[in-house]
């Protein structure tokens, strides 16, 4: 789904739903679908899913957004009583299972704090 999104970003210049949502459903799907047929998955196309993405509109993720929120505060909170070590240079956490592991593959986000 994700990889649909890189790829209607690509060819519109704009995130799904940045504008428009329901037009930009319609695109999203046609994005994804190409993507699906090259690589010859099948089901990616949840219309609920779809529906989602675009309502969003290119912001970040709830769960992402949310667990970004807490990493900074936990931070600020460490720097500000001076209790605790803050975290040095970064934070690999894998997005899709919720679990902070830097060996697993999927959708790693990187936090860097400088």
């Amino acid at each position: 789904m994700l990889r649909g999104v890189d790829k209607f970003y690509t060819e519109h210049n704009t995130y799904p739903g940045e504008y428009d949502v329901e037009p930009d459903i319609v695109k999203l799907k046609s994005c994804i679908s190409k993507l699906s047929s090259e690589w010859g998955c099948t089901g990616l196309n949840k219309d609920d899913y779809l529906h989602e993405i675009c309502r969003y509109g290119g912001s970040e993720l709830h769960a992402v957004s949310a667990f970004m929120g807490g990493c900074a505060a936990q931070e600020i909170i460490k720097i500000l009583t001076r209790q605790y070590t803050p975290m040095h240079n970064y934070c690999l956490t894998q997005a899709c299972m919720h679990c902070n592991n830097s060996t697993l593959p999927c959708r790693t986000i990187v936090c860097t704090m400088r």
